[in-house]
């Protein structure tokens, strides 16, 4: 039976309730393979990547905060940081799109401004700390989108935050392995940005304005539509993020889904593009194997992200949402699809409108911060204290193993005791 949490806005499982301000331990010696951690921020993004040592070089990718926090998020990453890295810096900081759940913003009260996120990390002077490079999608993407608050924030601040020392420098992400080192034997291939997936050819949101001109001058791009998504690689270990990025609600029988959604908040009309399909089927078209042992979520899991031809494409053994239970997010339908391929880890709680009864999905649990640790040389990894084989893309197919095996890893999740 679930525990309703903070004011019945948020339901946790029993046992493994997100503890979002709470110290988790680290250990023993650092890893020789690779590192990833999951935090737990409510309905905020946030995620660190350790390379193999000697180098152990790091890449964070977000550091948002949740609307209904306490705007600190970014004290307690930098206390996980130090103690999971030995230092309050980083080698690169990855922001996946400009909204405030993932790089936060400055809040403008009658008392001040109250920087969050991103901009408290390199703005609190009580919190120390350095970025050597910032990673973004750069300023493009106008007159399809609108720019955000945080992206305007960003263009005031980050050569403030040069001037000072705490940033080294900021640079757009490139498609392809060009962008993000990690170390030997760490490949992080970016296959999205700003919804293109190969350079000099138009992206899903261009192709769409050339069918349909007033699109986006009626209603703006959102920016999940703009996130980037990148393949890590380690050995046979592989990880798949995107961001915010916006697939489509299920059709019905016989349908197509839509190419795109236009929504109304308030009164601004805002379109919602499906990039997540026409990824899977440039990847598909490229002949370009996608079965990975990590999926995090798109956009929190909500009612038009992790659309089936992804997530067919993904087939993933474990599949992590980021949300603290706060807009419906992780949706039912979005949680059992992928429940039907991978085990299902939520960081810091599910939605009590959506799930009434609790989370009544067998294979998903509510885990606070994830630890994955994946064993030198990419074979095996180990998730929440759980080990697992990592495989090659044949052993995904079925084929014999280099041990003669011959199984999926579908059936090594299905076989594993509860």
């Amino acid at each position: 039976m679930a525990l309703l949490a903070a004011a019945g806005l948020v339901l946790v499982a029993p046992g493994c309730a997100a503890r979002r301000g709470d110290a988790v331990r680290d250990a023993g010696p650092p890893p020789a393979g690779l590192e990833i951690r999951f935090f737990s921020l409510g309905q905020a993004d946030s995620m660190l990547i350790v390379g193999p040592a000697p180098e152990r070089r790091t890449l964070m990718i977000d550091l948002g905060e949740d609307r209904w926090g306490d705007r600190r998020n970014y004290e307690r990453i930098a206390r996980r940081v130090e103690a999971i890295v030995g230092e309050r810096r980083l080698d690169q900081f990855l922001i996946s799109h400009y909204h405030a759940d993932h790089m936060g913003d400055v809040d403008v009260k009658p008392d001040g401004k109250r920087p969050g996120g991103l901009f408290g990390l390199m703005e609190d002077p009580l919190v120390p700390f350095r970025i050597d490079r910032l990673l973004d999608r750069g300023d493009a993407a106008e007159p399809i989108g609108k720019r955000t608050r945080p992206h305007q924030g960003l263009l005031e601040a980050w050569p403030r935050w040069v001037e000072s020392g705490r940033l080294g420098s900021r640079e757009a992400v490139r498609l392809g392995t060009g962008s993000i080192d990690l170390g030997a034997g760490v490949t992080v291939e970016v296959v999205a940005v700003d919804g293109r997936f190969e350079e000099g050819k138009p992206s899903v949101m261009e192709a769409l304005a050339g069918a349909n001109p007033d699109l986006y001058r009626e209603a703006p791009a959102n920016e999940n539509d703009f996130s980037v998504a990148l393949i890590l690689r380690y050995g046979e270990f592989e990880l798949f993020t995107g961001g915010d990025l916006t697939g489509a609600e299920t059709p019905a029988d016989g349908q197509a889904p839509a190419a795109f959604t236009v929504r109304t908040f308030t009164d601004e009309k805002v379109t919602y593009t499906n990039v997540e399909g026409p990824l899977a089927a440039s990847l598909e078209g490229r002949g370009r194997e996608m079965d990975v042992e990590v999926y995090r979520a798109d956009h929190h899991g909500s009612s038009h992200s992790s659309v089936s031809t992804l997530i067919d494409r993904l087939d993933p053994e474990f599949s992590v949402f980021s949300c603290g239970g706060q807009y419906g997010h992780p949706i039912p339908e979005v949680v059992e699809r992928l429940a039907r391929t991978s085990r299902v880890l939520i960081t810091s709680g599910i939605a009590k409108k959506s799930w009434p009864a609790g989370l009544t999905v067998p294979e998903a649990r509510v885990a606070g911060e994830i630890s994955i640790l994946v064993e030198p040389g990419g074979r095996a990894y180990t998730i929440q204290e759980e080990r697992h084989s990592a495989f090659t893309d044949d052993e995904e197919r079925g084929a014999p193993s280099s041990d003669g095996a011959g199984r999926d890893a579908g059936a090594e999740r299905r076989d594993a005791p509860p």
